[in-house]
């Protein structure tokens, strides 16, 4: 039986169980298939497929925003300025959460 991340069952089983329910549900559902190497080789394209799919109108500073948020190492420096702003003063991390949403309050 092999265990992972504190759960005592049989991991394998549960993970099973979870795509299994996971694929009856998209067989039922209208779904949007996206996959990382599409988003990391095109990001503009599949960012336009999802905000197609889910029929919402993003302004174009949203758009720039969740583009950026998608390129390679962007999580990492995102996270690196979270955790750095965190060491700091409050305002610093206030200012970094802005950044990272894009807001310009």
């Amino acid at each position: 039986m092999e265990k992972g991340l504190g759960y005592r069952g049989d991991a394998a089983l549960l993970q099973r169980t979870l795509l299994t329910a996971l694929d009856a549900f998209c067989a039922t559902q209208e779904h949007l298939v996206v996959k990382f190497s599409e988003m990391m080789n095109d990001a503009k394209r599949e960012i336009r497929r999802i905000i197609d799919f889910l029929q919402i109108s993003p302004n174009e500073e949203k758009i720039a925003s969740a583009l950026r948020s998608v390129q390679p190492g962007a999580r990492a420096k995102v996270e690196e300025e979270l955790r750095e702003a965190k060491r700091s003063k409050p305002s610093k991390l206030l200012e970094a959460l802005r950044k990272t949403i894009g807001s310009k309050e």
